[in-house]
């Protein structure tokens, strides 16, 4: 198959884009990557500018171009370059774990329960800390991400086990994103059923939720997803007795007495509502909410679920890349700004040292009695 015109180069052209201009901005307009553009170089056996190069052109003191060797016993001449589907920052690879991510897909689930949801109630139920309204905040930081209070936990876990059921029978596997995975971020969660357009205070405040150090992942179609897990909040009454906040409904007056006065007050709060929102996300900045309402819940919107991240993965996958291309794009730039630093800096040390050599031969010839003939000419 004939190369692509725009990613072939011969020896010659190589040589002569290589001294006219930055490795990075070379590899920009191929698609590839500096390093890329070294290694055309090293097997073409094309000399290529030390580091340092172009702020020496910049400041008018690079040295001339060696000329490009003969080419010898080269196996060959030209160098077809392989764009990369998105364009990645020069940054360090991400190391990527010697363990499948995969699970087979002919695994068998012991009891009917997800291999994440085993021990999970243990580890919750342990926690030693609560929200002020009475969400778990466990110990335990590598678990799923489940975020629920006591009176909702089994409606939690029955509904997680569900849907990891059903992703794994599509051969999704579902499990903890893994430790050299440094790309993908947990999603922020709102527990608040109903969020104001605007906060009565905007300086208001709500008490931070437990979260976990690593998401809980699906792959579909090698795109993952993040799954989030919650309980939402409502508004409630409350009173404030004995410094303790009290349902409404549920607050009982003490008995009137002589000397007794009410020094109880009443506000607004959020306490768990009992109904679930599944939050999923992706690299990308997708995000996607199903809630539960008074007579739609979770369980009887998996198959929902399923398709809607189906049909996602094409947007993710271009979201992704639009990320990453913006990425690579604010890192060149970043590098562009730092060469052009380093070029200023060494303008104001030259000149800063020719004023300091101008100092101390007026100061010299001062001593001899020519300083003014010789400020004259300078």
């Amino acid at each position: 198959m004939e190369a692509n015109p725009n990613t072939s180069i011969t020896r010659e052209d190589l040589y002569d884009q290589v001294w006219s201009q930055p490795l990075n901005k070379i590899a920009l307009r191929f698609g590839v990557t500096s390093g890329d553009i070294s290694k055309a170089c090293a097997v073409l056996n094309v000399p290529k500018p030390e580091q340092g190069h172009w702020t020496k052109v910049d400041l008018g003191k690079a040295a001339l171009a060696p000329p490009l060797p003969a080419a010898g016993s080269l196996k060959t001449l030209t160098w077809t370059f392989t764009p990369r589907a998105t364009s990645a920052a020069p940054r360090k690879p991400r190391v990527k774990s010697t363990f499948p991510r995969k699970r087979p897909k002919d695994r068998v689930f012991e009891d009917g329960e997800h291999p994440l949801l085993n021990g999970a109630r243990r580890f919750i139920t342990l926690a030693r800390r609560y929200t002020d309204a009475g969400y778990y905040k466990p110990d335990k930081k590598l678990l799923v991400d489940i975020v629920v209070s006591k009176s909702g936990l089994d409606k939690a876990l029955i509904l997680a086990n569900s849907l990891f059921l059903a992703l794994e029978a599509k051969s999704y596997p579902v499990e903890i994103q893994s430790h050299d995975d440094r790309r993908f971020h947990r999603a922020a969660v709102d527990i608040r059923e109903v969020i104001p357009k605007k906060e009565r205070n905007e300086h208001y405040w709500r008490e931070r939720i437990w979260s976990p150090y690593r998401p809980t992942i699906v792959t579909v179609n090698d795109v993952e997803f993040g799954l989030t897990l919650f309980e939402m909040s409502e508004l409630v009454l409350v009173r404030r007795v004995n410094g303790d906040y009290v349902k409404e409904s549920e607050y009982v007056p003490p008995k009137k007495s002589k000397y007794w006065s009410d020094d109880t007050w009443t506000t607004d709060k959020e306490y768990p509502s009992g109904r679930f929102c599944l939050q999923a996300y992706a690299r990308g900045g997708w995000v996607y909410q199903w809630r539960e309402t008074g007579d739609h819940d979770l369980s009887s919107q998996l198959a929902e679920i399923i398709t809607t991240l189906e049909t996602s993965v094409d947007k993710v996958k271009h979201l992704i890349a639009e990320q990453e291309k913006e990425e690579e794009e604010r890192w060149l730039k970043w590098d562009e700004d730092r060469r052009l630093e380093r070029i200023e800096a060494e303008k104001r040390r030259v000149t800063n040292a020719i004023e300091s050599s101008k100092k101390q031969l007026l100061e010299v010839v001062d001593q001899w009695g020519g300083g003014n003939q010789l400020r004259a000419i300078f």
